[in-house]
């Protein structure tokens, strides 16, 4: 089994959480969306090191993308709906995983603030989720 087939309920609900975000702020950017999950390795990060919650500066529409995949990924850490619990070192590598997607449709438009990975994201998951 491989890291997307593992753990495709995850990577899933950080997209969806992601188009959701998109949804609701359409100025929202790709590189807006890869900052925000930077922000939450660093969070979830701190978590593991046992360190303070570092002080994060965002944007309104970068913040709305952050809450909503944190909301997902506390939801997967803390196992709710029975699920297998994920350590914050999973869901790290989870946020990796979609980042290097971010970053292949940027260098595929040629340009990070565009939304190429999101309207892939969009137009795959439809509108609505």
């Amino acid at each position: 089994m491989n890291f997307e087939q593992h753990y495709f309920e995850v990577l899933s609900g950080i997209e969806t959480a992601i188009v959701m975000a998109y949804e609701l702020h359409p100025d929202l950017r790709d590189h807006l969306a890869d900052q925000a999950l930077d922000n939450l390795k660093r969070v979830y990060g701190a978590i593991v090191k046992g360190r303070n919650r570092p002080a994060l500066a965002m944007r309104p529409v970068e913040q709305a993308c952050f809450d909503a995949v944190k909301t997902v990924l506390d939801a997967f850490v803390l196992s709710s709906g029975g699920e297998q619990p994920i350590t914050h070192d999973e869901a790290i590598l989870c946020l990796k995983r979609i980042q290097k997607s971010i970053n292949q449709y940027q260098k595929l438009q040629g340009t990070p603030s565009g939304t190429g990975y999101l309207d892939f994201l969009t137009s795959f998951r439809g509108s609505g989720g």
